[in-house]
């Protein structure tokens, strides 16, 4: 048995992507990992006024909502996380190792800013 925080899920859900991703290995384990520490170190962050990613995502997309970004960031690993409206087994998405690495970045930028604010 162990005891784990929020923060000590999101660094192990992050290390976990970030070997497998050097590694080649599995695709949807490492997007599901990473993206589920950034949602994580994300909604922290939001919550501490600190700068996310997000917002630099979203000044560089001004003819696009916050729903239409979250809706991009957030279909492949909602695709990963949730069946089909209509239960298909069949339905199928393309991941790649771009990917993977936006959604590593990603985190590791809003786990940076969450340290940073702890240190300060």
């Amino acid at each position: 048995m162990a005891i784990i925080t929020k923060l000590d899920a999101a660094h192990r859900q992050l290390t976990t992507a970030i070997r497998l991703y050097f590694n080649d290995d599995d695709l949807a384990a490492i997007h599901t990992l990473a993206c589920a520490a950034r949602e994580i170190y994300e909604k922290h962050c939001k919550a501490q006024g600190l700068d996310r990613m997000f917002e630099k995502i979203e000044s560089a997309n001004p003819d696009r909502t916050r729903k239409q970004l979250w809706d991009i960031i957030n279909g492949p690993r909602n695709f990963l996380k949730h069946p089909e409206i209509d239960f298909d087994l069949t339905a199928a998405i393309e991941l790649d190792d771009e990917a993977n690495a936006t959604m590593i970045f990603v985190a590791c930028h809003d786990c940076a800013a969450l340290h940073s604010m702890a240190q300060s």
